[in-house]
């Protein structure tokens, strides 16, 4: 629902030296979207009705398109009764998704490392799917957080015959969680050979062009990071081994 607003404001004309006080109206268009969920204190999760996202996207600048959840980020709005008010024209779009939703981040200032950081779709269920190994469920959040870093309009999808989420559209790593010896299978872009420094972790051919490793303890973790950075940079080359 789009609303226009009238105001009112007071503007100061210098005319032949002499300082000339005017009202001057100002038409405004807020856009007002229901909030289907509150994340957090600076982040909602809204729903458009049909064709309102793309409405907006004509509006607001975007910088991806990817399937999931959309992302945005707006600097100024107001959470009035369960509805969000906003100027369209003060919203950027971090990802315009193939759904009816968006998360949106609502603080005026608010780094990009946090934006990149809020999770959609298959992301969400790996998380969820994580507090059945307790004792690895800080690990692979953290894993998921730098990838995040790496690609904010990424997103890992789900597939259950293999039980295995893969990191989409780069296709730079792949996990899946083995209950029985309370780990985290992973498979990363590039043979082991062109890997450096993979410290605490074991890197072995996986198939293709790919390598495996499992993450257990904490230890490995700054290792598993480094190493899932170097398969992000090994994703742009199309004939890596």
């Amino acid at each position: 629902m789009h609303l226009e607003c009238i105001l009112m404001c007071t503007q100061t004309i210098i005319y032949d030296d002499n300082q000339i006080s005017v009202k001057v109206k100002i038409m405004k268009t807020i856009v007002e979207i229901p909030v289907e969920k509150t994340v957090d204190d600076s982040v909602v999760k809204i729903k458009f009705e049909e064709n309102e996202m793309k409405d907006l996207a004509k509006i607001a600048p975007c910088n991806g398109h990817e399937d999931g959840d959309s992302i945005m980020y707006i600097d100024e709005s107001e959470l009035i009764k369960d509805k969000l008010q906003f100027d369209p024209y003060r919203a950027k779009i971090i990802n315009y998704g193939n759904t009816n939703y968006a998360y949106v981040h609502l603080k005026k200032k608010h780094s990009q490392a946090d934006i990149r950081t809020v999770f959609s779709g298959d992301d969400e269920k790996f998380l969820n799917d994580l507090k059945s190994i307790p004792e690895i469920e800080p690990l692979g959040r953290k894993l998921l957080e730098h990838a995040r870093n790496l690609s904010p309009n990424g997103r890992l999808y789900y597939y259950e015959k293999a039980k295995i989420y893969l990191e989409k559209p780069a296709r730079y790593w792949s996990v899946k969680l083995q209950t029985r010896d309370r780990s985290l299978a992973i498979n990363l872009k590039g043979l082991p050979d062109i890997f450096k420094d993979t410290g605490k972790i074991e890197l072995t051919k996986a198939w293709r062009s790919y390598s495996r490793f499992k993450l257990s303890n904490q230890k490995q973790l700054e290792d598993a990071i480094k190493s899932m950075t170097q398969a992000k940079e090994n994703s742009k080359w199309r004939n890596v081994k």
